[in-house]
């Protein structure tokens, strides 16, 4: 019969290895090994190298197909100096969770590695996001309907979708949050203020005014 490959989908091969670090020790991928590359980028250039390998050949060999590459854990940073061919499409992933994107220093990572992604390819990326980061190692009922639009405002025209990633017990928690982000990805320009006045007013009738209070304290 005829032989399928996981790692190929219609006119897509898909670049992502284990749900795990890349750790090799032999001379080739020690040789690109980058020591200063902390949390998420020891490994980059040792996936990146193998990326532009691989998307050269099959651009040979099958110049209808595209290249699919999940930038991930500690090979999720861009790697300078790599300009890869035109069949090349990254699926970045969010590595610290869209929550903590208030934090400018880690929006301000982000869009580097967004921006940087893009120019090594060519083309937008998509995103592969956590909304279950960091809500699985805290409690805390924290709201970030803001920081969600103002994540897609700054890089309209530089995504071409998200993949949002989650289950564990956050939805309860967080369900203002991620009604905002999928409204968000239909809308842009979606009002996130009116909708809070909204949500507090229909769900919580004369204890609106107190609620809204909190929601603001919980995106604060």
């Amino acid at each position: 019969g005829e032989r399928k490959i996981d790692f190929v989908r219609g006119k897509a091969i898909t670049v992502s290895p284990n749900d795990m670090g890349i750790g090799c020790h032999c001379p080739q991928c020690r040789a690109l090994w980058n020591p200063d590359g902390g949390q998420y980028g020891t490994a980059s250039r040792i996936l990146a190298t193998f990326v532009d390998n691989l998307a050269r050949e099959v651009q040979k060999r099958w110049p209808d197909m595209t290249v699919i590459f999940l930038p991930y854990l500690n090979y999720t940073d861009v790697p300078a100096g790599f300009t890869f061919p035109g069949n090349v499409e990254v699926e970045l992933c969010g590595m610290p969770g869209m929550a903590q994107y208030k934090e400018p220093a880690i929006m301000a990572y982000e869009q580097g590695n967004i921006d940087g992604w893009m120019k090594a390819t060519g083309r937008p990326v998509q995103n592969w996001h956590y909304s279950c980061w960091p809500a699985d190692r805290i409690k805390a009922p924290y709201q970030y309907p803001h920081v969600i639009k103002n994540y897609y405002t700054v890089n309209k025209g530089k995504l071409v979708g998200s993949f949002i990633n989650g289950d564990h017990d956050h939805w309860p928690r967080h369900h203002i949050s991620l009604y905002t982000w999928l409204k968000v990805l239909w809308n842009p320009e979606f009002d996130v203020d009116a909708h809070l006045d909204a949500y507090c007013a229909r769900m919580y009738g004369k204890a609106a005014p107190t609620v809204r209070e909190i929601v603001r304290l919980s995106c604060d």
